[in-house]
């Protein structure tokens, strides 16, 4: 698992997930949270 603290562009307080393998995204979906967490 890595961390990037980066700050997506939509809004401050969402994630992204990526499953890689090797350089290969496997999947990638992002999430924001607009009020009362995720």
């Amino acid at each position: 698992m890595n961390f990037h603290a980066d700050n997506l562009s939509l809004h401050e307080n969402g994630m992204r997930i990526t499953a890689l393998a090797g350089d290969k995204v496997l999947y990638s979906q992002t999430y924001y949270s607009i009020g009362g967490g995720f």
